[in-house]
């Protein structure tokens, strides 16, 4: 026994779990693929064999191990190698069988086909929504695998039935789970109001940036405010970094940048003022550097329109145009 093996006995033991969860009465069957993984695991790794991660069911899966490759057959004994192919000729029973863990590959088959991931989480309800409408032609994902076909729809449609539920991503139980119909539809409601609170959200967000950026604009056409910033910029610049007077100068800009917008709130209470400092300081000093407001060196293809400044030099903050024309306020820090 060793840590290594005991991790992937666990791991195994851990996967098998949430999959047979799907297979009820089905414990027979789980002792023997579990048994058969773990004598596997022993003879890989006898023959220094590294990486072993835990076997799947699917026999399609790349971590099926008669999917693993002729090297890693050939170091197993042959009699362990049939029980391998006995699994692959026998898996589709076991999915007749069990209509809620043929459910899981197949959209575990979605998932991989729409983004190369192994699980459609977040839209497994769009899913839902497309088999319930008996329309193929309105696939919620993007099938790059062109796996989607009638036979695929409605035998996706049977297992709709026969399960008698769904089955959905649950982030506290880090695990699919399969819920009865009457739960899957408080979840599903649940879900739909998450996504229209974050929809919400985000048009919060995109309208923010909007007033930002006009606030901005606003004040790089007002002449003598631009003029006086630049001059207060161009004295930082002649002033020695730490100083004494240099934090004299740059609390002067605070309060006249605070005189300035003092006006300017009203819908705009949520932009908090060190952001305009930040974009338009940058701008000046662009300005005062360059003589002209071209995008900044480097940037000409994505055209910032502008940049922001915070007192850190080794933060900036961006806003800029994209190659489709919108805007965006970009903060980062800058690598040494």
């Amino acid at each position: 026994m060793t840590p290594q093996r005991d991790r992937f006995i666990e791991l195994q033991s851990n996967l098998l779990d949430e999959l047979f969860a799907l297979a009820p009465g089905e414990d027979q069957t789980r002792r023997h693929f579990e048994e058969m993984a773990i004598e596997t695991y022993d003879c890989l790794v006898a023959q220094d064999f590294t990486h072993v991660s835990p076997f799947k069911l699917e026999t399609e899966s790349a971590f099926n191990f008669l999917r693993y490759g002729e090297k890693a057959r050939s170091l197993v004994p042959g009699d362990l190698l049939q029980k391998w192919r006995d699994w692959e000729r026998d898996y589709p029973k076991l999915l007749e069988r069990n209509p809620r863990l043929e459910l899981h590959d197949m959209l575990h088959s979605i998932s991989e086909s729409h983004d190369a991931s192994s699980w459609p989480a977040g839209y497994e309800r769009r899913i839902q929504e497309w088999i319930d409408s008996g329309e193929l032609a309105a696939i919620p994902f993007i099938d790059r695998h062109g796996i989607v076909n009638s036979e695929f729809f409605e035998r996706l449609r049977e297992l709709r039935r026969r399960a008698g539920g769904w089955l959905y991503w649950d982030d506290e139980a880090d695990c699919v789970i399969f819920a009865p119909e009457p739960e899957w539809q408080k979840v599903r409601a649940a879900q739909e109001a998450h996504a229209a609170a974050q929809a919400a959200e985000l048009r919060r967000q995109q309208d923010r940036e909007r007033r930002l950026i006009e606030m901005v604009k606003s004040a790089i056409g007002d002449t003598a405010f631009w003029a006086e910033l630049k001059d207060r910029e161009r004295e930082i610049k002649r002033i020695p970094d730490g100083s004494p007077e240099m934090q004299s100068k740059l609390n002067e800009l605070d309060k006249f940048f605070e005189r300035y917008f003092k006006d300017a709130q009203g819908e705009n209470r949520d932009i908090e003022i060190g952001e305009l400092i930040s974009a338009l300081r940058w701008r000046a000093i662009h300005e005062i550097k360059f003589g002209v407001p071209e995008p900044l060196p480097g940037q000409a293809a994505r055209e910032p329109l502008l940049a922001g400044y915070v007192r850190t030099p080794a933060e900036r903050s961006y806003i800029e145009r994209g190659p489709t024309g919108q805007l965006h306020i970009i903060t980062g820090r800058e690598s040494n």
